[in-house]
C-alpha cells in the first residue's frame, strides 16, 4: 500500500501544468453488495490515510478527486470524504446506495453512475430509464455525471442506453 501510494503521489506531481484533466480517478474496489470487504477499522488505519495524502497531492494540483468502489459503501462513506473524495462512483443502487440519501448526507460531493446497469438498463422500457436518469438529477439536484452503475455492456439495449444518454443531455434544472 505505501509503495503504491508513493508511487500514485509522485505521478501527480509529475503531471504536466497544462493538464486539460479536471479530476484524478482513484479506484480500489472494497466493498461488497453487503457492505466493506474490510474491517471499518483497518480501513481508517492503513488504507484512507494513503488515499487522503494521495487525494491532498490531487488537490494540490487544482483537480478534484473520483473515488471508485463498487458495493455498499455506505458503512465507510465518511471515512471515504474525509480522505478527499469530491466525487462518488459508481453509485451501486443494487448494493443499497440511494442517491437522494447520499445527496442529503453529503450536499457538497457531486456523483457518477448511479443508473442501475443490472436490471433496468438490460431489461427495462427506455422511459424507465429514462424516469430513472430524471430522478437522479433531482435526487442530486444536478449535481451527477448520469451513467450506469457499473459498465454497460453489449446487452443493454441500444434504446436504453440512447434513453439514458438522450434525458440527461436534454435536462433542464
Amino acid at each position: 500500500l505505501e509503495l503504491f501510494t508513493e508511487k500514485a503521489c509522485r505521478w501527480v506531481e509529475l503531471l504536466p501544468e497544462d493538464d486539460p484533466c479536471g479530476a484524478v480517478f482513484i479506484g480500489e474496489d472494497i466493498a461488497f453488495n453487503s457492505g466493506p470487504m474490510f474491517s471499518p477499522d483497518w480501513l481508517d488505519r492503513e488504507f484512507f490515510p494513503r488515499v487522503k495524502r494521495l487525494s491532498d497531492a490531487v488537490h494540490a494540483r487544482g483537480k478534484l478527486v473520483m473515488y471508485h468502489s463498487d458495493g455498499n459503501i455506505n458503512p465507510i462513506l465518511d471515512s471515504i470524504v474525509r480522505s478527499g473524495a469530491d466525487i462518488l462512483n459508481p453509485i451501486d443502487v443494487n448494493a443499497g446506495m440511494d442517491l437522494e440519501d447520499l445527496h442529503r448526507r453529503y450536499p457538497k460531493l457531486f456523483f457518477a453512475g448511479g443508473i442501475d446497469v443490472t436490471h433496468l438498463l438490460p431489461e427495462g422500457t427506455p422511459q424507465q430509464v429514462a424516469d430513472a436518469v430524471t430522478r437522479a438529477i433531482e435526487d442530486t439536484e444536478g449535481r451527477i455525471l448520469v451513467g450506469s452503475s457499473t459498465e454497460v455492456s453489449d446487452i443493454v439495449p441500444l434504446e436504453n442506453f440512447l434513453a439514458m444518454r438522450d434525458t440527461a443531455m436534454n435536462y433542464k434544472l
